[in-house]
């Protein structure tokens, strides 16, 4: 079952958590603790000196690890910046580029921030803020111990380890699972675009699949009528056939690629490997 929450975006002044700040420390203790580097407005969340790339929203320009300070969990901040002194970075022609990209993000971030589900990365907060270097838009999600799945097909093609047939299986149903509760309550927020970069993994295994809606592809295909503030009434981002079909062909590639990341490891003869091809794929049809 999908569930639909509201969220506040005003929460109670809050506690922060003892183990990121110094001062909390004992004097005598090496303090090893990542560093903050900028807090939000209303101080809930602590940017870390600790980037977490492999898991950063797509099209967005870094992530860090940040934390949550009413709740002292670890959370991932991200960034979408336009530099004021430093052109070369910018992949906006201007200020007013991204000001217009961020408009049209803030009623799918909202209605991000109202969905809850197990398998789906979580929205907790953004803002956009100005100083004299930068114009950036933050967004706050929940963080994924293990990083991307592309992160972790990578490692297990360049160490050779090969990736277990059950795990295969347990990260598949997670993904078809997820898709389909978003089906049947006619949410589209992945248009298509689901792949390895955005698929996040738990160190328990779960997966979290990250909204692609977010990306500047997935707002160019994004209909006038979709973005707009009715989107708040509708509560939901409607599905059609075309949607459906590009999740579906979205599913069948990620099922390739970790297929082929896992066969390539496996040694075996080449009827054996076709065996094991045919296995899969009666698996991914049922």
């Amino acid at each position: 079952m999908l569930n639909v929450t509201s969220l506040s975006a005003n929460s109670v002044e809050s506690a922060r958590a003892k183990f990121y700040f110094p001062e909390n420390m004992d004097e005598d203790q090496d303090d090893d603790s990542p560093k903050i580097l900028e807090e939000s407005l209303n101080k809930l969340w602590s940017k870390l000196d600790s980037q977490i790339n492999s898991q950063k929203l797509i099209d967005f320009d870094a992530a860090y690890l940040a934390n949550d300070n009413d709740k002292g969990t670890e959370v991932a901040w991200n960034e979408m910046i336009y530099y004021k002194n430093r052109p070369a970075l910018n992949r906006f022609a201007d200020k007013t580029t991204l000001a217009s990209i961020i408009d049209k993000l803030k009623p799918i971030l909202d209605f991000l921030m109202k969905i809850d589900h197990p398998n789906l990365l979580k929205f907790y907060d953004y803002w956009s803020i100005e100083d004299n270097e930068v114009f950036k838009l933050v967004v706050i999600t929940g963080y994924s111990s293990a990083g991307s799945l592309k992160k972790l097909l990578d490692s297990s093609r360049a160490t050779q380890t090969m990736i277990k047939e059950h795990t295969i299986k347990r990260w598949l149903n997670q993904i078809i699972y997820t898709i389909k509760s978003l089906h049947d309550n006619k949410i589209s927020i992945f248009q298509g675009h689901l792949n390895s970069d955005t698929i996040f993994i738990q160190s328990s295994g779960v997966i979290r699949l990250s909204p692609t809606l977010l990306s500047i592809n997935g707002l160019c295909e994004l209909s006038n009528q979709i973005i707009q503030p009715s989107i708040e009434k509708k509560a939901h981002i409607e599905l059609n056939e075309e949607m459906v079909k590009k999740d579906l062909k979205a599913i069948g590639r990620l099922a390739i690629d970790i297929f082929t990341a896992h066969l390539r490891l496996t040694p075996s003869s080449p009827h054996k490997s076709n065996h094991r091809v045919s296995k899969y794929l009666c698996y991914f049809d049922n």
